[in-house]
């Protein structure tokens, strides 16, 4: 048995590297395929690194079309033996791949579904036609994706099992502070963009007060320094569990935020062109998936245009007074309720069944 799976970001890397090794303990099969060090870490024999992948935005990913391509086909020349394709979220770029490994009768499952039901929804068509199972970690998704007829199980969210196996590290800012985390993201263009105005809502908190901490979350391979402000790399959910407060990009870290219980205030910042074509793709009225999963607006969130001293003072509330904050964590176990763990687990059960058993 041979299975190709690709991750084309930090995040599809770290809970594809977890499927891995559930698929390990159920199947006798070799993986191939693209994603970073956890994936390698896991067995994974990579045919290209994901950082030769990454890209945010539309207008980005023009200028690395061919160049992508150029991987593509690579990767299919490569594929006559591979018996099954399982792709992590990245939607343009596992989708295309996933259409040539259809063509060449190879089984595609999509772990981490890329979240068509929020943008205006051309590529369900695709899911259709070149998928053979999709697995949904978000229990709303079941019925959106039932409605097209494709296949598609709920298996839980690998969210979940991470923060309850994680052991929580230390972070050390004195007695009597109140904290703020920064998480301006993951990819280098979004931190670019969203990092100059945390440091400004920073500034502002500071006018307010001399007795915060702010604690930010940085990519590995990024260097920087401001006054008051401690550098952690890797390190999003320890600054979650200590801070008082997170100012938080869009995506997953606000489901995170959520379970952890930290009061949050979510932001995001798109080049003018990748804003303008998203705008008018968008099908839903949120863009946390907090507000998104609970169907209103729990955590304040700010998109394209982000008003510093707005968002001080929301944060400044959030610190000083306890009303907003518990409101919030009330909301949080209402969502809580509605995911469960085992998300890895499951998906390679299913896997097993349609692949693994049909091949010994």
């Amino acid at each position: 048995m041979k299975i190709f799976i690709s991750a084309g970001e930090r995040s599809g890397d770290m809970h594809g590297a977890s499927l891995v090794k559930e698929l390990k303990s159920l199947c006798n099969a070799d993986f191939v395929g693209i994603g970073g060090e956890l994936l390698a870490d896991a067995g994974v024999s990579l045919l290209f690194s994901m950082d030769e992948l990454s890209v945010m935005g539309f207008g980005e990913a023009l200028y690395t079309l061919p160049r992508l391509y150029g991987i593509m086909k690579s990767i299919v020349s490569k594929a006559e033996n591979i018996d099954a394709a399982i792709f992590i979220d990245y939607p343009g770029f596992n989708i295309q791949l996933a259409r040539y490994f259809n063509k060449l009768g190879i089984k595609n499952f999509y772990y981490i579904i890329p979240q068509v039901w929020a943008w205006w929804n051309w590529r369900v068509r695709w899911l259709k036609k070149y998928f053979t199972h999709l697995f949904a970690i978000y229990p709303f998704e079941v019925p959106f994706f039932n409605g097209f007829g494709i296949p598609v199980t709920y298996v839980g969210n690998p969210l979940i099992d991470i923060i309850e196996n994680e052991k929580p590290g230390n972070i050390s800012v004195g007695d009597g502070k109140k904290v703020v985390g920064l998480l301006p993201g993951s990819r280098m263009g979004e931190v670019k963009r969203l990092l100059p105005v945390m440091m400004d809502i920073k500034r502002r908190l500071e006018r307010k007060s001399r007795d915060i901490v702010f604690l930010l979350s940085l990519v590995p391979d990024m260097e920087f320094s401001e006054p008051n402000v401690m550098v952690m790399k890797g390190r999003a959910r320890d600054i979650m569990r200590k801070a008082d407060v997170v100012i938080v990009a869009s995506g997953t870290a606000s489901v995170e935020a959520a379970l952890l219980g930290v009061p949050q205030i979510v932001v995001y910042n798109l080049s003018y062109f990748s804003y303008f074509i998203a705008s008018h793709l968008a099908s839903v009225n949120h863009a946390s998936l907090v507000n998104i999963m609970l169907g209103r607006e729990i955590v304040p969130e700010f998109i394209q245009h982000i008003p510093s001293d707005r968002i001080s003072d929301i944060c400044w509330n959030i610190l000083t007074q306890k009303e907003q904050g518990e409101y919030m964590r009330e909301m949080y176990k209402q969502l809580r309720e509605t995911l469960k763990g085992g998300a890895a687990k499951n998906a390679a059960l299913h896997i097993q069944k349609e692949v693994c058993d049909g091949n010994d």
